[in-house]
């Protein structure tokens, strides 16, 4: 946990000890004690709590204070256990619960033996609480060791030296953005933690650890090294995508192994876009399909990434401009009145290519162009005339006189004057 939110609850604390001071210096302390000149303490069950104090709310457990107040009374309630360094501990204070509101008494701190005393004159409910010490200011920290580079074995120390300006929380370590361990023992300001990098792979990684103090900000620092733990990561090949014309679906293929990890799945990766489900490697090998439409004109980004149990990757990618190899006209009704149609052209693979709109009268085979080539891949028909009719589109690579591929469709436009 790095940030500590308020009300702070009050399991966080052990109040081991309580004294309730007289003017003659005789001392009461747990449920039920009183004397003929002194006032009477108990803790209060938690359903009998009031609203936290402000700002902080408690620190230790709230206490009902009662009977006779001698002058002089003083009430000393510990913060044992619990070290309320984000606070400021010369901001600790004794509050009473009066009238339905906290008042923070005049209230002297014992550092050394962790209570706070103050004087009290009225029965009511006390508890410790605090005015929050204002922190924006992130903490500092510079690494001792390991040297920037340096070749690490699997079981290494890592040594930081971490200040803030109110007090340092914890520190998180983490290696190639993987959390390891939280690290909240110190000595001053050095801090150090032993970690077991067994698990990951030999290799360049970066080990970074999160500073935080107890309002939460953070500084992050990183190093690079190169662990020799003698595992070996994921090794994995990728080919180029073939275009399947009979299912309409592209696949991509290659090799995968892992040191001993049989069961392993190849995610890939179309443009960055994370396609679903994973590939089964069988007998070193995987293959995965993906929709056409997803391999358009341009080029195109391919990866592929294996893992093995302990998240160590391996990852191939290819860059490719794929031949055109198709065109499909898409989102075409069967029928409508006198309404636009929106004619989408879906091209397969291609450097930059141009699409041509075309219709034909299905009765005459009176054939006209909507649109002639051009770089656009939809356009936008209004019917004029009742009849059936053939809508197509053409693809080609920009400037070539060849048409590559076409498509069409049929399409009844069911109002208006029949087609001449």
């Amino acid at each position: 946990m790095r940030k500590t939110t308020l009300p702070i609850v009050c399991v966080l604390i052990l109040a081991t000890a309580l004294a309730v001071v007289g003017q003659e210096g005789n001392k009461q302390a747990g449920e039920g004690t009183q004397t003929s000149t002194g006032p009477i303490v108990r803790y209060l069950h938690p359903e009998q709590y009031p609203e936290a104090p402000p700002e902080s709310g408690y620190v230790g457990w709230p206490l009902d204070v009662s009977g006779d107040f001698p002058p002089g009374t003083s009430l000393t309630l510990p913060y044992s256990g619990y070290d309320p360094s984000y606070l400021g501990l010369d901001n600790l204070r004794i509050y009473h619960y009066a009238s339905k509101q906290w008042v923070a008494l005049d209230s002297t701190v014992d550092k050394a033996k962790r209570k706070v005393t103050a004087s009290i004159s009225e029965p009511g409910i006390y508890a410790i609480s605090a005015i929050p010490v204002k922190d924006t200011e992130a903490p500092k920290a510079a690494w001792f060791s390991p040297a920037e580079g340096a070749t690490v074995p699997a079981k290494v120390g890592f040594l930081l030296d971490a200040t803030d300006n109110v007090g340092v929380y914890n520190v998180e370590f983490y290696l190639d953005e993987d959390f390891i361990q939280a690290q909240v023992k110190r000595q001053d300001t050095a801090w150090f933690t032993k970690l077991d990098l067994s698990e990951y792979a030999s290799g360049p990684h970066v080990i970074k650890a999160a500073v935080s103090d107890y309002k939460g900000n953070t500084t992050e620092i990183t190093r690079r090294i190169v662990l020799q733990s003698g595992r070996m990561a994921p090794k994995i090949t990728i080919n180029t995508p073939v275009f399947d014309s009979a299912a309409r679906e592209y696949k991509v293929d290659g090799t995968a192994t892992c040191e001993g990890t049989e069961d392993l799945g190849v995610g890939v990766l179309v443009d960055g876009q994370a396609m679903p489900g994973l590939a089964v490697v069988k007998n070193g090998r995987w293959q995965y399909e993906f929709a056409f439409h997803l391999l358009g004109p341009g080029p195109h980004t391919i990866k592929a990434v294996v893992s093995d149990e302990h998240d160590n990757r391996g990852e191939a990618e290819i860059k490719a401009t794929l031949p055109l190899k198709r065109v499909v006209l898409a989102y075409v009704d069967g029928e409508a009145a006198l309404e636009p149609v929106t004619l989408m052209a879906v091209a397969v693979g291609g450097k930059e290519v141009e699409y041509c709109f075309s219709i034909t009268n299905a009765k005459t085979g009176a054939k006209s162009i909507l649109r002639p080539y051009g770089a656009g891949d939809t356009y936008v028909w209004k019917p004029k005339s009742r009849g059936s009719y053939v809508l197509s589109v053409s693809v080609r690579e920009k400037g070539a006189q060849k048409v590559v591929f076409s498509d069409k469709q049929k399409y009844t436009v069911t109002a208006g004057k029949p087609a001449p």
